[in-house]
């Protein structure tokens, strides 16, 4: 008689019906709506966090894996080395038509989609998203900032790019900024800000 064994794809489709059955979330068509508290990538449940970024000057609500990579002057790197996300802004006193023509518009990709995205408090953010090297899902956008701009590019592997084409507009629409509080006398409290 033959011994019939479950293929690896066979175990893969059991074990994510046993999750699935036990936490009651679909890891092969997920929702991923960030306001559910997480995202499903690669069949994994990722919580979001809501975390100050940018030592302070903006909540974003981010995967709670992802932590600060590197620090420097105007320059802010957040990612997850494992997966190979990156989330990097960078504080510019360029104009919009510079920072969103830098670097990745000087390739034609007629591959890009253009989006206006608007945050709940009114905020508009021009966003960026498009594959470059065939692999790499890129993101880029600008957020006004007390007359800078907050540049920010997302990268993820290509493999990713449906679930993070779905949610990093989410997680930019729902970035929140924070103002600097001006004392009587007109002088900066570096101490204390309010949400705008």
């Amino acid at each position: 008689m033959l011994e019939t064994r479950n293929t690896f794809s066979e175990q893969l489709i059991e074990k994510i019906k046993k999750d699935r059955e036990k936490n009651r979330i679909d890891y092969v068509h997920p929702r991923n709506q960030i306001q559910d508290g997480f995202i499903v990538v690669n069949y994994h449940k990722r919580n979001i966090v809501h975390k100050d970024l940018l030592d302070g000057r903006i909540i974003v609500p981010i995967p709670e894996e992802w932590k600060v990579l590197q620090r420097q002057d105007n320059l802010y790197i957040y990612g997850f080395a494992k997966e190979k996300e990156l989330l990097a802004f960078k504080i510019t006193e360029d104009t919009l038509a510079e920072v969103m023509k830098k670097d990745w518009n000087k390739r034609d990709n007629p591959y890009m989609q253009e989006e206006i995205l608007e945050t709940k408090d009114g905020l508009v953010i021009d966003c960026k998203m498009f594959m470059i090297a065939e692999n790499t899902f890129v993101v880029l956008f600008a957020i006004p900032y007390n007359n800078v701009w907050i540049q920010g590019i997302f990268m993820a592997h290509g493999f990713r790019k449906k679930v993070w084409k779905q949610v990093m507009p989410q997680i930019i629409q729902a970035v929140e900024i924070k103002e600097m509080k001006i004392s009587k006398q007109g002088e900066e409290n570096r101490n204390e800000y309010t949400i705008s």
